[in-house]
């Protein structure tokens, strides 16, 4: 017997309990008249019973938002279980005055039969609200994405960033390509700053860090404009510097980079998240769930059907999801290894609103959007995320960082340029 899933109605469960009303065996006048078999009575009591929220066999987290905008339950049924009728006497075979105790001992073995097959469909009706019900819930679907979204092993993260603040705008486009296995990181990035391109790329492969600057030829009069009269001529103090390092893949190697412990203590570190760390991060949301669905609709992101949802961010419950995070074996390891404190973060008691879309197909994270103003200043994020393989490549011609200093010191003292001299031995020893 199979659920009946019914999407018009409340979900009504009909209960049929089987009674018996026994006639007393009549003795045979003759020994070939055949005995007189019990008539068999099955009254129906239609009980409704309420749907479920929770199981044995499939437990249900509701998180509970610290906000008063819970998501509405949908009127959506889970199933209809349906039993119309018993087993009539004839199907239980013939009675007589010899074999009544036999008579009974098949009766109640078929009635056994019957309820165990009713708890069975009893339990699917069960396990249909989990999935069939919960599925179409908007915070179990976005509770869905940001698990499934954490457990990726490649991301690719394509952001831009707008801010606007005492009449300067700012402008970042970034790309940022990670695979976690292969510990291998690729950020393109470029800065404008009213009007002044500065792209880079960095590159971390095989725990060697490779760094590119673009053309920074128009990165002279920004110099000049940011620092006023007291910066006139740094264009010219440091356009040698500038001409050396622009587009220029410059490599600096692990043995000069496991001189600092905390990236030495990162690239020795696991970059994947294991399974007790991800339940952590899934149980530990359920319990301080910072982000509460508002409305949900169907949208696309060019060919693919997506859930955009707007959403509430709470920073102070964020905070204190985060600083729970620092009991993940990760987190112990790395700060061990550094010999480090816990980074304690602080609320604001304030909630941002955000828009995030989640793919129907995949239940992946596919975009966040995020916007705000305030006091004069204002700002926005749009990031867009996908999951394909990230393979990150060594860059061709790159030189060691101490090379390119040389080549730009010697430059500067054929020039006799002492205060650009002075700024990179400042910049090299803090390196």
């Amino acid at each position: 017997m199979e659920p009946n899933l019914n999407q018009d109605s409340e979900e009504q469960i009909p209960q049929t309990t089987p009674e018996t009303s026994e006639q007393p065996v009549v003795a045979p006048a003759v020994d070939e008249s055949p005995a007189v078999e019990p008539e068999m009575t099955t009254p129906v009591n239609d009980t409704a019973i309420e749907t479920p929220t929770q199981s044995s066999e499939s437990q249900v987290f509701t998180p509970q938002s610290s906000t008063t905008n819970e998501p509405s339950s949908p009127s959506e049924p889970v199933a209809s279980i349906s039993v119309t009728s018993a087993p009539s006497a004839e199907s239980m075979g013939p009675v007589s005055g010899s074999s009544k105790k036999s008579f009974f001992k098949r009766w109640w073995k078929k009635l056994a039969i019957i309820v165990a097959v009713i708890l069975v469909l009893g339990g699917s009706s069960a396990a249909a609200f989990r999935y069939v019900y919960l599925p179409k819930q908007p915070w179990y679907i976005l509770d869905t994405a940001l698990e499934n979204t954490l457990s990726q092993s490649n991301v690719n993260l394509n952001a831009t960033i707008n801010t606007t603040s005492s009449g300067v705008a700012m402008k970042i486009l970034s790309l940022t390509k990670v695979n976690f296995n292969n510990k291998q990181v690729d950020e393109n990035i470029n800065l404008t700053v009213d009007g002044v391109a500065i792209p880079a790329e960095i590159r971390l492969v095989n725990s060697n860090l490779y760094i590119k600057l673009g053309d920074l030829s128009t990165l002279t009069s920004l110099l000049s404009t940011l620092g006023g009269s007291s910066a006139q001529g740094l264009g010219s103090t440091f356009a040698p510097l500038l001409s050396g390092i622009s587009n220029q893949w410059v490599v600096i190697d692990s043995t000069t980079l496991d001189s600092n412990k905390a990236y030495k203590c990162l690239m020795e570190s696991s970059w994947t998240t294991s399974s007790s760390d991800s339940n952590y991060i899934v149980n530990s949301y359920l319990n301080k769930p910072f982000l509460n669905v508002l409305s949900m609709t169907s949208d696309t992101i060019g060919s693919s059907s997506e859930y955009k949802m707007s959403v509430n961010l709470s920073d102070n419950t964020a905070a204190s999801y985060l600083n729970g995070l620092n009991n993940l074996s990760s987190s112990q390891s790395y700060n061990q290894c550094t010999g480090s404190k816990n980074t304690t973060i602080t609320g604001d008691n304030k909630t941002r609103p955000l828009t995030i879309w989640v793919n129907k197909s995949t239940k992946l994270i596919d975009q966040v959007e995020y916007a705000s103003s305030q006091s004069g200043a204002s700002g926005s994020i749009d990031a867009l995320v996908s999951y394909g393989t990230v393979n990150v490549q060594v860059p061709p011609n790159a030189i060691p960082l101490a090379q390119l200093f040389a080549q730009i010191m010697e430059t500067m003292t054929k020039q006799g340029n002492t205060q650009g001299l002075q700024a990179l031995n400042s910049l090299m020893s803090n390196l």
